[in-house]
């Protein structure tokens, strides 16, 4: 219980920080990080799946609602949750990361490049799903795959700082 206060407290304030800060600072035409997505990689590898699409989806809603978007940030969380899931039942050895003592994974649990293809994968996921739903045109095919491919490299930097500032060692 405590926990799942935590993370409701550190999304909203990912949230805010996304609406009213990072949306707001122009850096560049491909340039456009979404740094909220750092929350759901601390997600415990245990969580009931159905439980993290519902929190996918109410987390993207509220930053629709403070940034003023139509469903973007929505459709996107889901997609990302929904991959996450995939991702974690599929191709993560939960039961090693669970005798390691972890419950999620981390560069700990197995190593920085598995690490950093887990969080680039999702984020590129995240992000694809983000400008196909921001653009919307088949014309745009090339412009929104290199805004999604910058904006993930620059999403996983500053979530690599966040994961920094305030992990607990």
């Amino acid at each position: 219980m405590i926990e799942a206060i935590k993370y409701s407290i550190a999304a909203i304030l990912l949230a805010f920080l996304q609406a009213y800060l990072i949306q707001e600072i122009n850096m560049g035409v491909w340039h456009k990080p979404l740094p909220y997505v750092a929350i759901f990689f601390v997600l415990n590898v245990h969580s009931n799946r159905y439980a993290v699409l519902v929190a996918a989806f109410a987390f993207g809603f509220l930053i629709d609602l403070l940034s003023g978007s139509f469903g973007m940030h929505t459709g996107a969380c889901v997609a990302l949750a929904f991959f996450k899931n995939l991702y974690d039942r599929n191709w993560l050895d939960i039961d090693s990361i669970t005798l390691q003592g972890q419950q999620h994974f981390s560069p700990e649990a197995k190593s920085w490049p598995a690490y950093l293809q887990y969080i680039g994968s999702l984020t590129f996921v995240h992000h694809l799903v983000f400008f196909s739903l921001d653009y919307f045109k088949a014309d745009a095919l090339l412009y929104i795959l290199l805004t999604a491919t910058i904006s993930t490299m620059g999403t996983i930097g500053i979530s690599l700082l966040l994961r920094e500032l305030f992990s607990s060692k």
